[in-house]
């Protein structure tokens, strides 16, 4: 695995969270059960998808970004964090986690190598 790899992985885990969390289902997460308690029309439930996915992106662009080194996580310091695949392949430090998680989560990179997947989260 690599930088490019992890971010790619980060990105269809937000995306999947996002689809999941507003799927139709017999068996609804504890967020999809507080949303559809609001008993929104088609259009609230369209911007709220939207904040939902905007919020998400920004927690994992900023989790990745705090892993390699590029802004504080919390309150701690700014710091470069060390992490390894299992084939103990550095993944952070170098600036390719940050460039990766840029190119995932803000310029369609997944969207862009699998054109019929869509955009939609």
């Amino acid at each position: 695995m690599n930088a490019a790899t992890f971010a790619r992985h980060c990105y269809l885990e937000k995306k999947r969270m996002t689809q999941e969390t507003f799927a139709e289902g017999p068996c609804p997460s504890a967020a999809n059960t507080k949303i559809r308690d609001l008993h929104l029309d088609d259009r609230q439930t369209v911007l709220l998808k939207e904040a939902v996915s905007l919020l998400l992106t920004d927690a994992y662009y900023t989790l990745l970004l705090g892993l390699d080194g590029s802004c504080p996580i919390g309150d701690a310091e700014q710091q470069t964090y060390r992490l390894y695949d299992e084939a103990d392949n550095l993944l952070t430090g170098n600036g390719d986690l940050e460039a990766a998680a840029y190119a995932y989560f803000y310029e369609g990179q997944y969207e862009q190598e699998n054109p019929s997947d869509g955009a939609d989260a």
